[in-house]
């Protein structure tokens, strides 16, 4: 009888030494999670911060090109519909219609310009175009 008391109370002091193991771990396990979840409120304070400045940011774009295709409007009716109707199909097409020459290079294709075609952009008598990808070119160095 005395060896089967010391058995079981042998056993309750494992049971014992388990659930005190276990209650150890789930204070641990809140302890991560109340950490956790200030983290999270954090980046979520983070991410609705950056959400208020990208909408912000979207909507100043939304103007600014409201009032360049307003511009636009304007400026229509004084441009040749020959030359609208083909920077309409290169702006389709490649996405843009005019390009800069940088150092001696169209901007579109990046492919060197002979000097008679840099020589005619800088007078800016008429209009040139690259004989390689047709994008309109202007001058931007003096």
């Amino acid at each position: 009888m005395l060896h089967e008391i010391e058995e079981l109370k042998r056993q309750n002091s494992i049971l014992e030494d388990g659930i005190i193991e276990l209650m150890e771990k789930i204070e641990s396990g809140e302890e991560l999670l109340e950490k956790k979840k200030k983290e999270l409120e954090k980046e979520e304070q983070n991410y609705q911060k950056k959400m208020e400045e990208g909408n912000k940011n979207l909507e100043e774009l939304k103007k600014e090109k409201e009032k360049l295709e307003n511009k636009k409007a304007q400026l229509s009716p004084s441009i040749s519909a020959n030359l609208l109707t083909r920077y309409g199909k290169l702006i389709k097409a490649k996405g843009r219609a005019l390009v800069p020459v940088v150092n001696g290079t169209c901007g579109g294709c990046h492919m060197e310009l002979p000097p008679q075609i840099l020589n005619e952009v800088k007078s800016g008598k008429r209009l040139v175009t690259c004989e390689r990808c047709s994008r309109i070119l202007y001058q931007t160095e003096p």
